[in-house]
């Protein structure tokens, strides 16, 4: 079986994970025909009525177009059983990244995760400079470890004995691990830059041979959409295309971008309670999540 999705992000800022404009990084997929879309796209004008040429999330999540996006998201919408959002913490993939270059256990970075989320102000000073010394290019070469180690000994201190308090002890020895010495396999689970893992993921998603057809990302170079082809040979393609060309990938923004800021708001403890229920026919199960309770508020599980 052969078939085409197309996809689109939100929340993308590379490898910085942290200290940046959202917590949360959505990368959604659509499998649709591009007349079902140009449909979707026009009842979707109609119900909205805007002048813009290209239609946005924020424009759906105004109440005063409430309709239009639950129009979108029910059941009976154009794209149910037909889409599908993979949600990234971009905090705890952080942390993932790092135990795993530290070569600690992965479960280690859902205790450290919990930890922060207790104090994240107390926390957020190492974080900043971890992400920085992880990262491939000159913010890695240019970041500090010493400073970084300094900061791990200050958490250290307040932490009571277990797995927390030996991941910050673990930096005294191991830091050089974290820098990137080669530019990293951008295919890799815990890639810094969330983008390449989330397309294999829409690969494997939608199982069969698949052609991807994705909103213009110059990430989305020859070299990486080569590498995606080696990890999954069932990539037929990559098409790069801008949303107003094909409309599909302009729906994949539309999910993506409602999806992301619905689950930061339920990580944040103020979700809205109606649309988290109405995405959680498209939030995808594989996605990198660490928070219990939002989890469960997401998946409609608690």
């Amino acid at each position: 079986m052969t078939v085409e999705v197309a996809c689109d992000e939100s929340g993308l800022e590379g490898e910085k994970l942290v200290d940046g404009c959202t917590d949360v990084f959505c990368h959604a997929s659509v499998r649709m025909t591009v007349a079902e879309a140009e449909e979707c796209m026009g009842e979707l004008r109609r119900m909205v009525r805007s002048p813009a040429v290209e239609y946005k999330a924020f424009q759906l999540q105004r109440p005063k177009h409430r309709d239009a996006l639950e129009w979108l998201l029910s059941t009976d919408g154009p794209i149910h059983g037909r889409a599908s959002a993979y949600l990234v913490d971009r905090t705890y993939l952080l942390l993932l990244a790092c135990v795993d270059r530290l070569g600690a256990p992965q479960d280690v970075a859902a205790a450290v995760y919990r930890a922060q989320r207790a104090d994240i102000a107390r926390w957020a000073p190492f974080l900043r400079t971890l992400n920085d010394l992880m990262r491939w290019g000159h913010v890695g070469a240019n970041a500090d470890a010493e400073v970084l180690v300094a900061q791990a000994g200050a958490l250290a201190g307040d932490e009571p004995s277990g797995p927390v308090r030996g991941f910050l002890e673990l930096f005294g020895m191991r830091h050089a691990a974290l820098r990137a010495g080669v530019e990293p396999d951008p295919t890799r689970p815990y890639a810094l830059d969330p983008l390449i893992p989330a397309v294999v993921r829409a690969v494997d998603r939608w199982g069969g041979d698949v052609t991807v057809i994705h909103h213009t990302q110059r990430r989305l170079t020859g070299d990486r959409i080569a590498r995606i082809a080696a990890a999954r040979p069932a990539l037929l393609g990559v098409r790069l295309a801008d949303p107003l060309a094909d409309l599909r990938v302009q729906v994949a923004d539309l999910l993506a971008g409602v999806t992301r800021k619905a689950a930061s708001d339920e990580l944040a403890g103020h979700g809205d309670a109606p649309l988290t229920a109405l995405l959680r026919g498209y939030v995808d199960r594989s996605s990198l999540w660490c928070e219990q309770e939002s989890w469960a508020r997401l998946l409609g599980t608690g």
